[in-house]
């Protein structure tokens, strides 16, 4: 009779399709890989970040302006961007521990950048209204944090940085520095925001929250502002910090999209 090799044939068909899979699995995140973030790990976190932030805005910068004599800003944009650019280093450091592929399928998963649908948007708006309403309802808080020594802003701070520093701007000034001609802050301030906005945003909506939700539930919200506040408190004494953390950092949640943070 002759000998039956379908079966050796169906795995030999099947071998590249499994190599396949295989493939596919390795570039996805690893979910089951994310772990808890309690309380305790949380609170770390928050006081690390809140520490190194507060030495180098009412430490560093202040005491090289000082050496220096440059314009604030100058100092304020090597501080605040070295600083924000680590957390996203931070971010995708975590990212890998985790085990998972540097690959842009996978840290999107991970990071939760999916596409905003039109509530999204509705949300962004309401998000925006909040932060106007309350940036200029609250300022009156700032008095409150000025009240603390500590936290009180530097002789050498420019009075963007007081409470209100938004309405407080000298005119042709930013940060003590004169921007008559002065076309390259336009390039400079964008890399500065860039890495204030997804070093922020990457690490606490879409590298912790993902763990903190696995630790605090429907709760985690709450955690992660607790977490994100003490942390960027002490960068600048401008109000309590309620309005655009709450509200970003509670629609993050409930949509689990980084992007409506970013």
């Amino acid at each position: 009779m002759p000998e039956d090799n379908s079966h050796d044939a169906s795995k030999f068909h099947s071998a590249p399709r499994r190599v396949e899979a295989e493939r596919k699995e390795n570039l996805m995140f690893k979910e089951n890989q994310i772990k808890p973030l309690g309380f305790i790990k949380s609170l770390l976190v928050a006081l690390i970040l809140g520490t190194v932030l507060f030495i180098t805005h009412y430490t560093l910068i202040p005491n090289h302006i000082l050496r220096s004599g440059q314009p604030y800003y100058k100092g304020y944009w090597v501080g605040y961007t070295a600083t924000m650019g680590l957390v996203l280093v931070l971010a995708i450091i975590g990212y890998l521990r985790e085990g998972n592929p540097l690959t842009w399928q996978a840290m999107k998963a991970r990071f939760r950048l999916r596409p905003m649908n039109k509530g999204d948007w509705l949300w962004t708006l309401a998000i925006i209204v909040v932060v106007l309403a309350t940036y200029f309802g609250l300022g009156f808080t700032g008095k409150w944090v000025n009240a603390v020594p500590f936290l009180a802003p530097r002789d050498v701070m420019p009075p963007d940085w007081g409470p209100q520093g938004a309405v407080k701007t000298l005119p042709g000034e930013f940060m003590g520095l004169a921007l008559k001609g002065q076309w390259w802050v336009v390039g400079v301030y964008t890399l500065g925001w860039f890495f204030n906005i997804f070093g922020e945003e990457f690490f606490f909506r879409g590298y912790l929250l993902p763990r903190q939700e696995l630790a605090f539930g429907k709760y985690a919200w709450l955690a992660n502002l607790d977490l994100d506040h003490p942390a960027r408190f002490c960068q600048q004494p401008d109000y309590l910090y309620f309005d655009r953390r709450s509200a970003r950092t509670l629609t993050a949640t409930e949509a689990e999209d980084t992007l409506l943070g970013l």
